[in-house]
């Protein structure tokens, strides 16, 4: 299947909603350009993301454990 192609400038992402029609926050945009850098199959924890991006808290994701990022 195809990867689904999302925004990477400013204007385009302020355009951007979810399916859900919500807005992406600037936080989320960051652990989203964040996560596209993990190599594919590697394990890293919320808190390791956090670290990387230099904001938020590992509470502050949906669920505290670990991502896997598989595409």
């Amino acid at each position: 299947a195809a990867e689904p192609e999302y925004p990477t400038n400013e204007i385009h992402r302020a355009l951007f909603r979810t399916k859900l029609g919500k807005k992406v926050t600037p936080f989320q945009w960051a652990v989203y350009d964040f996560t596209r850098k993990i190599p594919r199959g590697r394990v890293t924890t919320y808190k390791d993301v956090c670290s990387a991006i230099g904001q938020g808290s590992p509470r502050a994701g949906v669920y505290n454990g670990t991502v896997t990022i598989l595409g």
